[in-house]
């Protein structure tokens, strides 16, 4: 796939493109034709430590299925390419989501950069602990709280953060989340719904 773009009525729309489908050869395009770039970078910066200027830096690959995200990362110089890491992505038909990297200016104040990064830190950690907690690699919150060397309740009051609406990650990786969104007012009661996330946190 290849980065692209469309503007209409003052909004940037970007997307990835399959190569095929740009070349006119819509029979070679595979199954998912074109996907949203915000959708698929906000996914990954919300599971890697990366902030956005490093994606084409230390990514090589991406590998593109309905359900999860390939990522095959660059290796150091004479050092063997790591093990490609997998990322949970739910595609969506790009009738339903658009990818918008624009809009016109408002007057809403947006999240502070270096605010989104730690919370952007906060849901990749949760998302490392809960799938070694599906998979057996650790037992329990309290075995996460002593390797990293923190309190068993803050492990678990971070936790929640794996199971975040992906329009929400997607705010904060924009910068367009509420400016005075923190991991204390996420983590604070976050329903387990992901629409009741959107309505708490972004329609405010």
């Amino acid at each position: 796939m290849s980065p692209s773009h469309a503007n209409k009525a003052g909004v940037r729309y970007r997307y990835y493109v399959s190569q095929a489908l740009l070349q006119h050869r819509k029979n070679e395009a595979g199954s998912i034709a074109r996907v949203s770039a915000p959708d698929v970078e906000a996914a990954i910066l919300g599971f890697l430590p990366l902030d956005r200027s490093e994606l084409s830096e230390r990514i090589a690959r991406i590998t593109l299925h309905r359900d999860r995200l390939i990522v095959h990362m660059k290796g150091e110089q004479d050092e063997p390419p790591s093990k490609p890491i997998a990322i949970p992505f739910a595609w969506q038909p790009q009738g339903r989501r658009k990818g918008i990297v624009h809009e016109p200016a408002s007057k809403k104040v947006q999240l502070a950069p270096s605010i989104a990064k730690s919370i952007l830190i906060a849901i990749s950690r949760a998302r490392r602990w809960m799938a070694e907690l599906i998979e057996g690699i650790v037992a329990s919150p309290n075995d996460i709280a002593i390797r990293e060397g923190m309190g068993e309740r803050n492990v678990r009051k971070l936790l929640p953060l794996a199971c975040l609406s992906p329009a929400l990650v997607r705010a904060i990786v924009d910068g367009t989340a509420p400016a005075d969104l923190t991991i204390s007012s996420l983590t604070a009661a976050l329903p387990h719904d992901w629409a009741a996330q959107e309505q708490r946190f972004l329609t405010a």
